[in-house]
């Protein structure tokens, strides 16, 4: 298909104008600065064939380069085409990448030891607006060596690929980093650090990180603009040598622009002292969890009290309450006109510790839409479908979703409770989800006379129950045409076959998308294999 057609394909995937494909130009007629945007849109990704004779050459400027001399010159006049510089690549090209992006900040990524690639890195420290360190020790003490100033410094990644066994002070000043946003550290010990680096921080994470128990409160306290805080797997002490201990911190650590919360893998007791010394008002996700092998009973009333605190804010004026259970345990999501509020618990007790806390705001429920979603239901969290309690403290459940990944036994257990009145306990003679209006399924639901019967008995028992308005069902459903005509015709409801033209029409989008910039890069390749060919 010509690149004409590419373009006329593409407009009517995009339902563009008419006049779309007259005004789309042929590359080689595009502005330089557009083909400069697109070479730095493909370049990123270097298992980008260019052609499938030659799935062994990936994308690289030198590449380009040679395709020809218009393509040449856009190259080697666009400085910003050179600003990452990978120790992967060879050393030729991140050498030229060093020259010739000039004075513009550049991305330096280094995940193995190379003493060349690091000498000559360093030496531009002055120009970095990125950088991943993965690497030795010695790497980073030459950064504390140096002491050179990082202005242009943005987002900053170190670690080490081993586990560490003595201490590593990063010597990272706010004065050298004036500009630090994102900072990152990983199997580090850390002995101390200059809290100044810490004032301007958005975004802070810590995984395996060794580090004084004292020192991490301190360095929290110095977080005034922090929005996103992880801290994963932390190793904390007293002392070095000393026992894993959080001290009570006798005042509350105020971070007020904190918006995403992580604490994980860390040993009980740790968690629950954080939590109380930690206020965040404006925080609107939450993903707590304590070490399994360490879990206490400590644990969930401090988790309850901390969530009951924050969902407070958040089912004050909430529009509406979704519950989403998938493969990394069970999260609660509130969402209001302008926020949404997301708390996530790690622990086999997830879901009845968010069980407890939402009576807290039984009045708000009551009149929330709520929407719940199954994507995974392994180990305890089956206990939701078979124990309805947890979806009893949600009474206003209108949207009930199924994913691909639940059990035919889980989703019969499903329909089976939506079926008829609940037996036994407090809930009895009551309906389960009274007020649930629509049901989707993208799991292959086999069982049509158990489906019948739920829509059958959920109808006759209108006025108690609202009847099903929406049922729809995956295209790789296995149930017949007939069957849907039944439950249409019993229900009275609309049921949707999610068609195959949609996902079609979603995947010829993206495949346009795909043939179109292929096809410019398979012409461009032939070119330089031709020129390959006649110079050999």
């Amino acid at each position: 298909m010509s690149v004409q057609g590419q373009g006329r394909a593409l407009s009517e995937s995009l339902k563009c104008p008419k006049d779309f494909v007259a005004r789309l130009p042929g590359f080689s007629q595009l502005p330089p600065e557009i083909v400069a945007k697109i070479f730095l849109f493909v370049l990123p990704h270097p298992s980008c064939a260019l052609h499938t004779t030659a799935k062994q050459h990936y994308v690289t400027l030198p590449l380009l380069v040679q395709v020809s001399k218009g393509w040449r010159d856009i190259i080697l006049s666009w400085p910003s085409l050179w600003v990452r510089v990978d120790s992967h690549t060879r050393r030729r090209i991140w050498s030229a990448a060093l020259e010739r992006s000039k004075l513009s900040p550049i991305t330096v990524s280094m995940m193995e030891d190379d003493t060349r690639f690091w000498k000559k890195s360093l030496s531009q420290i002055g120009r970095w607006e990125r950088a991943t360190l993965v690497c030795s020790l010695k790497v980073i003490s030459d950064l504390n060596e140096r002491k050179m100033d990082a202005p242009e410094l943005r987002v900053c990644t170190i670690g080490v690929g081993h586990d560490v066994k003595e201490n590593v002070t990063l010597d990272l000043r706010g004065e050298m980093a004036p500009k630090l946003e994102s900072l990152t550290l990983a199997g580090i010990a850390l002995r101390s650090w200059d809290s100044t680096v810490l004032t301007h921080l958005q975004r802070l994470a810590l995984y395996k990180v060794h580090i004084i128990a004292q020192d991490l409160m301190l360095a929290l306290r110095e977080c005034k603009a922090i929005v996103q805080l992880s801290l994963d797997q932390l190793v904390l002490s007293s002392e070095w040598a000393g026992s894993p201990v959080l001290p009570k911190y006798p005042h509350a650590i105020l971070l007020g622009s904190l918006a995403d919360l992580c604490i994980k893998d860390i040993e009980s007791d740790v968690v629950v002292t954080l939590l109380a010394a930690l206020e965040t008002p404006r925080c609107t996700s939450f993903l707590l969890g304590s070490a399994l092998s360490q879990f206490e009973d400590t644990f969930v009333p401090a988790c309850i009290d901390y969530i009951t605190s924050a969902a407070s804010i958040a089912f004050a004026s909430p529009a509406r309450i979704e519950f989403i259970c998938d493969h990394f345990g069970p999260k609660l999501r509130v969402r209001c006109d302008d926020r949404t509020w997301q708390f996530k618990i790690l622990d086999p007790t997830a879901f009845k510790l968010i069980t407890w806390v939402l009576p807290t705001f039984k009045d708000v429920l009551n009149r929330t839409p709520t929407e719940v979603a199954f994507d995974s239901l392994e180990g305890d969290h089956a206990l939701l479908i078979h124990e309805p309690g947890f979806l009893n403290s949600l009474p206003r459940i209108e949207t009930i979703r199924v994913g691909l990944a639940i059990r035919p036994k889980m989703l019969a257990a499903l329909i089976s409770a939506l079926s008829r009145p609940q037996s036994g306990g407090e809930w009895e003679g009551r309906w389960l989800c009274p007020h649930l209006r629509h049901l989707h399924i993208e799991a292959d639901y086999t069982d049509a006379r158990a489906l019948m019967g739920m829509l059958r008995n959920r109808k006759k028992s209108a006025g108690v129950v609202n009847a099903l308005e929406t049922l729809e069902l995956s295209h790789e459903s296995t149930l017949c045409t007939k069957t849907f005509k039944k439950i249409e015709q019993i229900a009275g409801l609309h049921v949707l076959r999610r068609s195959k033209a949609k996902e079609q029409e979603t995947k010829k989008h993206n495949r346009v998308w795909a043939e179109y910039w292929t096809h410019i890069f398979e012409e461009t390749w032939s070119m330089y294999r031709m020129r390959e060919v006649s110079s050999e």
